[in-house]
């Protein structure tokens, strides 16, 4: 059964045991999905990114998509992404997802829908830290149903972490080898891990849709 990851502190994070590297290969690709709660800084939703600097991000702001990847000591690549973009409501479940789609660009998608395509100047994008960026106190507010990675191109996920159990301080990797640990402020009761279900009659999926997440975290949370 699986359970979502909703985070309530201003410094809590979770950060896997290694880096998540994006862009190496064509195919690559790291996805969100999740929904905002009040409380985030600014409007900011920081989804992923880097532990010790700002220099791997991407963070939904109210007006874009804004984008950072450096590997190693490169220059650093920023973009904005903002093709009809309008940032997801309060409550409202989203899917982000970075696609490294050539040699040199990145595309990203908002429920499946493009916001852009970019240069990053022949970086990858680097994150060991999920839901929050430089280990700061503007950390995301909100629920996370699961973040998912692919990192040898094959266009096919490599890391998934989703939660099956509601207990404990790690998100597990169902796919892969690459669990991630709760940093900073979490509660001692495991009530950051909130159970939703697919439905009688649907296989745990985390690409289910939108609508179908909704409703069922609509369900658990009227009893």
């Amino acid at each position: 059964m699986p359970y979502l990851l909703e985070t309530s502190s201003s410094n809590a994070r979770v950060d896997p045991a290694t880096d998540v590297i994006i862009g190496g290969n064509i195919g690559d690709y790291v996805e969100f999905s999740g929904y905002a709660n009040a409380g985030n800084d600014s409007g900011n939703y920081r989804i992923i990114g880097f532990s010790s600097d700002y220099d791997n991000i991407i963070e939904l702001s109210p007006s874009r998509i804004f984008f950072r990847a450096k590997s190693n000591s490169a220059k650093r690549a920023q973009i904005v992404f903002d093709t009809g973009y309008v940032q997801p409501a309060i409550g409202d479940d989203f899917i982000v997802r970075l696609e490294k789609i050539n040699s040199t660009d990145f595309e990203i998608f908002l429920d499946g829908v493009s916001v852009g395509v970019g240069s990053a100047d022949g970086q990858n994008f680097t994150s060991d830290q999920f839901l929050n960026f430089d280990s700061s106190s503007e950390a995301f507010q909100g629920g996370c149903y699961y973040i998912e990675a692919c990192t040898d191109g094959t266009g096919v996920a490599t890391n998934r972490w989703l939660n099956t159990t509601g207990t404990g301080t790690v998100w597990i990797d169902q796919i892969g080898t690459n669990d991630a640990t709760q940093v900073g402020t979490w509660p001692a009761d495991n009530s950051e891990w909130v159970f939703y279900s697919t439905g009688p009659n649907t296989p745990i999926n985390p690409s289910i849709t939108n609508l179908l997440a909704t409703s069922a975290r609509l369900n658990w949370e009227q009893g």
